[in-house]
């Protein structure tokens, strides 16, 4: 895929691995809408990353993405400033465990990813009479293990990856030309790995800093390197780690049918 002049939407964009997402796009000339629920946060990181890149090429638009209605006018006000849609990155999510709170998890983090999915079909899809596009979903390494401390959050990413993988399948493809592509971030030093803490059973915060402790804590950068790479060179349907500070790595799983 050739960035150079592409439109990005980012949901969650206004910090930590969203922010990073949105910086290199904006490196790869791409002009980007940030989205996402903190509304200060959200503009002072459009100002700062206008002042970089150029103040006409991000914009931020207040965004709940558990309110279709308002994701989807995001989704309209995006093709409004700058006339197309080509990339949609839905990446808002949060890890919260309680009850009630692991609702909203589950919520924000798979139930409304896949109307944005659904959403973004019907706005880049070929069979919308649109030219195609790219969306990422964003996932987690914690779905390759049991990750006991936050079952909610990782049962969510694990969706996440098998509905991508499903939806971004060839027979989909075919028809909309919109590739879906799952990113796993490995460990990332952002607010959510302390703000987590609070959300968890109390009673587990011990284990969830030990769980913690067994990974290696990436910086947010690499986030973006690795987004822009899968970018360029990914096909619909594959899933991707991004951990360690190293490029990204594809991940396939050969299971054996019905091997029991």
């Amino acid at each position: 895929m050739d960035l150079k002049g592409k439109v990005a939407l980012v949901t969650g964009g206004a910090r930590g691995i969203g922010k990073s997402y949105v910086d290199h796009l904006l490196r790869n000339n791409v002009k980007v809408v940030i989205s996402d629920v903190n509304k200060t946060v959200g503009e002072e990181t459009r100002k700062e990353l206008g002042n970089k890149y150029g103040d006409g090429n991000v914009k931020f638009i207040f965004c709940d993405v558990t309110d279709e209605a308002k994701f989807e006018d995001t989704i309209k006000e995006t093709i409004r400033l700058f006339g197309s849609i080509d990339i949609l990155i839905n990446n808002a999510g949060i890890a919260h465990e309680l009850d009630p709170e692991w609702k909203k998890t589950i919520d924000i983090n798979f139930v409304s990813l896949v109307k944005g999915t659904y959403l973004g079909m019907k706005y880049m899809g070929k069979d919308q009479g649109k030219n195609g596009g790219t969306i990422i979903n964003i996932a987690s390494i914690t779905t390759f293990e049991p990750f006991e401390v936050i079952p909610v959050y990782s049962a969510t990413k694990s969706a996440v990856n098998q509905f991508s993988r499903s939806i971004g399948a060839k027979l989909h493809y075919d028809l909309t030309g919109v590739r879906v592509i799952s990113i796993n971030p490995g460990m990332t030093d952002t607010a959510i790995l302390t703000e987590s803490v609070g959300h968890v059973n109390p009673n587990h915060t011990e284990a969830f800093a030990q769980k913690l402790s067994t990974f290696h804590i990436q910086n947010v950068d690499n986030m973006g390197k690795g987004l822009i790479e899968i970018l360029k060179n990914a096909k619909s349907g594959t899933m991707w780690l991004i951990e360690d500070d190293v490029p990204p790595k594809r991940i396939e799983f050969k299971v054996e049918k019905y091997d029991c």
